[in-house]
């Protein structure tokens, strides 16, 4: 099933007479990572934009870089208030997380490592993973991945009932969860998910950013979280995040990731 709840992941195609898989939207195909023209044609777009300038790579839902080969059914689920063509009705045992990923992920970091500039190139990962696999993406001293995947403990876990013991035993768990030598990183919030002044407490906003600014590592701000912008009502016909619509006007709310994307509140005022 595909991501954004549209149905079938499986697309035909009239010119070459198959189908051809979609995790995301009809228009992004997923790539077959386990062909070498595919994994070098990547590497090859890497060398390309190093040789732009750029400083690093944010590499997004990593865990969707792999299927299994044989594209065995994935089972059912069993969660309350999903249809069948919903994404969260599977299990996604043969679409996430393969054991190929956490290859690939090194072999891209190797690319950045032996690029040779002055400055070090930076790569981060994104995927929304169960922790021990989240880790993994760091790879070792020996066989490095990512600089650092994104924390989302904050994200996931934190929200109106959360207190101080809570935060500490987040901040603990992924200090002593990375493996030694690694870098650690703070998310608040993020594109997919419920603003942090909406999801927590307004009043909660500026110490959580005081806290994740002082800890150890990199700190991730999303645009207007800074300021304590909430969630937005967005109407249905307003709505353009393919999650919302394509499960309907009556459903829409409950997948739609709008309400957390609307204009940050410029003005011509001097700061």
């Amino acid at each position: 099933l595909g991501v954004f709840n549209s149905g079938s992941a499986w697309e035909w195609n009239e010119e070459r007479q198959q189908y051809y898989l979609h995790q995301f939207q009809v228009k992004q195909p997923d790539l077959n990572y386990r062909n070498p023209s595919v994994r070098e044609e990547i590497k090859n777009t890497l060398l390309y934009w190093l040789g732009r300038g750029v400083d690093g790579f944010r590499f997004d839902a990593v865990n969707y870089l792999y299927e299994r080969e044989d594209l065995a059914d994935e089972p059912k689920s069993n969660k309350i208030g999903y249809l069948d063509t919903d994404y969260d009705s599977l299990t996604h045992t043969s679409t996430l997380d393969q054991p190929e990923t956490y290859t690939i992920v090194r072999q891209w970091r190797q690319v950045l490592d032996s690029y040779r500039t002055r400055e070090k190139k930076t790569k981060m990962v994104e995927c929304y993973s169960p922790f021990n696999k989240t880790m993994m993406h760091y790879g070792n001293n020996s066989e490095p991945g990512a600089h650092f995947p994104f924390n989302f403990l904050f994200i996931g876990t934190f929200d109106q009932q959360s207190d101080a013991a809570q935060v500490h035993d987040m901040i603990r768990s992924w200090m002593y969860g990375m493996p030694t030598g690694m870098w650690p990183n703070w998310v608040l919030g993020n594109h997919d998910n419920a603003r942090v002044a909406s999801r927590t407490n307004p009043m909660l906003v500026d110490g959580l950013h005081m806290i994740q600014h002082l800890l150890p590592g990199t700190s991730v701000t999303y645009y207007g979280d800074e300021l304590g912008m909430i969630d937005t009502n967005v109407r249905w016909d307003q709505t353009v995040d393919p999650a919302g619509l394509n499960v309907g006007p009556y459903r829409f709310l409950k997948f739609s990731r709008d309400p957390v994307r609307t204009p940050f509140p410029w003005d011509n005022s001097y700061n």
